[in-house]
């Protein structure tokens, strides 16, 4: 971490906290640091037979807040402070890591979905739209994303609106931890999309069959064998 810039964090109190959680970036290093997201670990979902139908379901590019597209690894200093990182970064750019990642995940948990591949058509398919307002270490040793995301239906009707709001504690000091809580939390964020997106796929499906008029089959309307005697 250069001069200036920790001195800049020290005219906080509460930054002194976030100083000593990202040690891993002082003692005059010059060392650049890449990361990504780790990967994701989870059983296979055990997805409906082909002879059911399942909805083609297509995730937009994450949209990010302007303070997050760069490729320095974001933390906040204060309640109102944000610092971008100038030796610890990104390998690869954050939107394409995340939407990637979700894509996965959606693709592993979701029952009643089909996760269509980049490059697929979709216009018969349900979008997943998310935009993150924070994806960020936080001073008070925690890592932070809040955003929203949004379900749209094929002719781009709103189905869902939804907060993002997840935080995890980071387990260590450095960036490293700070990247892997990130990660932590983010598959958090996919967890909690999953089981909203399955929830509702099912009340609908209730509903769809609540409504459907019942018919009464054509053996229901003849006489018992023999009424006729009678």
């Amino acid at each position: 971490m250069t001069t200036s810039l920790a001195t800049h964090l020290l005219r906080s109190g509460a930054a002194l906290s976030l100083l000593a959680l990202l040690s891993g970036c002082g003692g005059g290093a010059v060392d650049m640091h890449y990361y990504n997201l780790p990967s994701a670990n989870q059983p296979p979902l055990q997805k409906q037979t082909a002879a059911q139908s399942r909805t083609p379901l297509s995730v937009a590019p994450i949209t990010l807040s302007s303070y997050l597209s760069g490729s320095g690894i974001v933390y906040q200093t204060s309640p109102v402070e944000y610092s971008e990182a100038q030796l610890n970064l990104w390998a690869d750019d954050l939107s394409e890591q995340l939407t990637s990642q979700l894509r996965d995940s959606l693709d592993q948990r979701l029952g009643y979905a089909e996760v269509l591949p980049t490059g697929a058509d979709t216009s018969n398919a349900q979008r997943v739209a998310i935009k993150l307002s924070q994806f960020q270490g936080r001073y008070d040793g925690k890592a932070v994303i809040k955003g929203r995301y949004q379900l749209y239906d094929a002719s781009q009707h709103t189905l869902l609106d939804k907060p993002i709001d997840v935080s995890v504690p980071l387990k260590k000091d450095g960036y490293e931890a700070l990247v892997s809580a990130l990660g932590d939390a983010w598959q958090q964020v996919a967890q909690q999309i999953a089981v909203t997106l399955d929830g509702h796929a099912a009340a609908t499906q209730r509903k769809a069959a609540a409504s459907k008029p019942i018919l009464v089959g054509e053996s229901q309307l003849q006489k018992p064998a023999g009424s006729e005697r009678q």
